[in-house]
């Protein structure tokens, strides 16, 4: 997930952990 945050930076991917963080389900509703 570090190389695809490197990748695409907007998308907060090197903060993954396997489930829905705050960012992640702020994204989904917006």
């Amino acid at each position: 997930m570090e190389k695809a945050g490197a990748i695409h930076p907007a998308y907060g991917f090197e903060a993954h952990v396997g489930y829905g963080t705050p960012t992640h389900l702020r994204a989904i509703e917006a």
